[in-house]
C-alpha cells in the first residue's frame, strides 16, 4: 500500500511521467485522496472480520491484566 502511494505521488509531481501517460489515456486523473481511502479500508478490514473470532481472547486477557494480587 506505502508503494502505491508513492507512485501517485510520483506521478502527482513528475510532468514527464503525468504528460506521457495522458498521451496514452486522456482521460485519466491521479487519485490521491481517493486512494488512500481506498486504502486505508482495505488495511481495517481484516482486523474488523478477525475481531468478532478473536473477542473472548482479548476479554480474558483485560481479565487476568487487572486482576491485582
Amino acid at each position: 500500500m506505502y508503494r502505491t502511494l508513492l507512485d501517485i505521488q510520483y506521478l502527482s509531481s513528475n510532468a514527464q511521467a503525468y504528460s506521457a501517460i495522458m498521451q496514452a489515456n486522456p482521460n485519466f486523473t491521479v487519485p490521491s485522496e481517493t486512494a488512500r481511502m481506498a486504502m486505508g479500508i482495505v488495511g481495517i478490514g481484516p482486523i474488523i472480520f478477525l475481531y468478532p473470532f478473536v473477542q473472548r481472547y482479548f476479554v480474558a486477557g483485560l481479565t487476568v491484566g487487572a486482576v491485582k494480587g
